[in-house]
């Protein structure tokens, strides 16, 4: 999808920036650590039998009337099987995750337009386009919110045919990792995930309850996580998520787990999660987040 594309590419660069406007002495690596011109040397040289390397010709696509027997997989880039041979897939509260699975006919052939039917056991929140057909590479994607602590199960199933996915949800509480705190008289990241945001190509299409609604105009404060747009150290356009970040391609919480941050001051990156005030807006549509904080300045704790 191109907004998953875009979204990629701006942690991408939301990662590059922050590496770039850290201190030196929190990147520099220990003189004693460093290769020498000897290890240097040993290194392998490049294999240059991969220099005409060519991908595999894609397979063919077929309707689900030629498939015949079809078969459901999980297509993942993640993941580990349990004792019992399942799949299981971590992921932190309030975080997001993207799953898909793939329809083969019974001569391997990709399956087109295939219907699936997607459930959860579970508190996770599941966000499912409103007719679940896989594509003509015979992928079928989704996603979903992790809930509380636990595991919970997706089942995908195609006719009398069905795969789970486990879905082992980490509380940051258990994990000694921050949670960022509610601020007396601000808004809390439970709030804001409740707005309900699809996907309309490049534009990101949201609607909101009313605790949510009723609180856009105001100035507030919330608690959050940066995540740096700029180069400069003191970032005047920036992101603020729900959880920290920690994974090189998604932003965490999703589409409502993430606040556009504008501060003409400007507010010193930090790894730490940091309390801001500024006025609050709530858009229906937007291209780039569907909460943004103007005029923002760091509170200090």
């Amino acid at each position: 999808m191109a907004f998953e594309d875009a979204r990629n590419l701006l942690v991408c660069l939301a990662l590059a920036v922050l590496l770039a406007v850290l201190p030196a002495h929190a990147l520099a690596q220990d003189a004693n650590g460093a290769l020498t011109q000897d290890e240097l040397d040993a290194e392998p040289e490049y294999d240059s039998e991969f220099k005409d390397w060519e991908p595999q010709a894609a397979m063919d696509s077929v309707g689900v009337e030629e498939a015949g027997k079809m078969t459901l997989r999980p297509v993942v880039d993640t993941g580990y099987l349990d004792e019992q041979g399942r799949l299981v897939i971590d992921i932190y509260q309030e975080d997001f995750a993207y799953l898909a699975v793939e329809v083969l006919s019974e001569r391997e052939e990709y399956v087109d337009g295939a219907a699936l039917e997607v459930t959860i056991d579970g508190t996770s929140e599941l966000y499912v386009p409103p007719d679940p057909e896989t594509n003509q590479y015979g992928v079928f994607e989704f996603s979903l919110i992790g809930g509380d602590m636990g595991v919970d199960t997706v089942t995908v199933a195609l006719g009398d045919e069905s795969i789970d996915i486990l879905v082992n949800i980490i509380s940051f509480e258990a994990f000694t990792m921050p949670i960022p705190e509610v601020v007396d008289g601000g808004i809390a990241w439970d709030t804001l995930l409740k707005a309900d945001v699809t996907f309309d190509e490049y534009t990101l299409v949201a609607s909101f309850p009313e605790e949510v609604s009723e609180r856009a105009g105001e100035t507030l404060k919330i608690a959050g996580f940066m995540m740096p747009l700029e180069t400069e150290e003191k970032q005047n356009w920036f992101l603020l998520t729900s959880n920290p970040p920690h994974c090189f391609f998604h932003i965490p919480g999703g589409a409502a787990g993430v606040i556009e941050v504008f501060s003409e001051e400007g507010i010193e990156v930090s790894w730490e999660p940091v309390i801001l005030e500024g006025r609050f807006e709530a858009l229906a549509k937007s291209e780039s987040a569907v909460y943004q904080l103007h005029d923002a300045q760091l509170v200090e704790k």
